[in-house]
């Protein structure tokens, strides 16, 4: 949710509807969903609670409800896990399209090939 780019200002244009509609319960798919990001993930749920909304996450109903330091420690590692797993999949995309861009070339076709075979393709 939070810090997700074109689609924030949406977020927050239904956070302030439901806002004023007195809506005080906001569910998410999972913890991570609401934000990737752990320090956005912590400071987005104390703002929420502060202002009297309750979050909760669907795959964890009560991840979100107990603020005991035993839950907000499981909460920061999910979180930090989430944000450790999203970093190494991006990492192994990028080392993928690099090296079919040496094996390819630019534009996808292999440099062994003559001129006259990659003007067919």
């Amino acid at each position: 949710m939070f810090g997700c780019g074109e689609r924030k200002r949406a977020v927050i244009d239904l956070f302030a509807r439901d806002f004023r509609l007195r809506a005080r319960t906001i569910i998410v798919e999972t913890a991570n969903r609401f934000a990737r990001d752990l320090m956005v993930q912590e400071v987005g749920f104390a703002m929420l609670r502060d202002l009297g909304i309750t979050l909760i996450a669907a795959d964890s109903p009560t991840s979100f409800l107990d603020d005991g330091p035993t839950s907000k420690l499981i909460r920061q590692i999910l979180g930090a896990v989430s944000e450790f797993d999203t970093a190494t999949t991006v990492a192994k995309l990028k080392g993928a399209r690099d090296r079919v861009r040496r094996e390819r070339g630019k534009w996808g076709v292999s440099p062994t090939l003559s001129g006259k075979a990659a003007k067919s393709f």
